[in-house]
């Protein structure tokens, strides 16, 4: 990379997953995402939030650090700097029990229309009901599944 080159938010996803010694399959499992999902921030093709990158730092070690500070040497005012360590991905009891009640609904409604799930989106439906991923990633995952086709 040259010098001065600026990193972007997804090249500081890959080198944090590097430097934990991670694979993108192994990351992808400790932050409920898919290696698809992953590999794709990864290369640039999604911009991730901010609560990815919080699962991101939380599973590789990092903390997140956003500096804002003036364009240029003309602009008034300090840089200012937020630091965050990330929280583990953390569901409550009640929270698993609405979206285990979503997914047993959304899937009574597929049915309906005859419309058969494929198994990939079934098991992430199950994931997101246990609170193991969000709602971000089973929609990014189920779109990304059904354009592939």
């Amino acid at each position: 990379m040259p010098v001065g080159h600026p990193l972007t938010v997804n090249m500081l996803v890959k080198q944090a997953r590097l430097a934990a010694g991670m694979t993108q399959a192994q990351l992808a499992d400790a932050t409920g995402m898919s290696q698809a999902y992953v590999s794709t921030m990864e290369r640039g093709g999604l911009t991730p939030t901010l609560p990815t990158l919080n699962r991101v730092a939380a599973a590789t070690g990092q903390t997140i650090t956003i500096r804002l500070e003036p364009r240029s040497a003309e602009e008034e005012g300090e840089p200012m700097t937020a630091t965050m360590t990330p929280p583990a991905l953390a569901v409550s009891a009640r929270e698993r029990e609405l979206r285990a009640q979503m997914v047993a609904e959304a899937v009574a409604n597929v049915n309906l229309s005859g419309v058969p799930i494929d198994p990939e989106t079934r098991a992430d439906m199950d994931r997101y009901a246990r609170g193991e991923i969000d709602a971000e990633t089973l929609i990014a995952d189920t779109i990304a599944r059904y354009a592939r086709r």
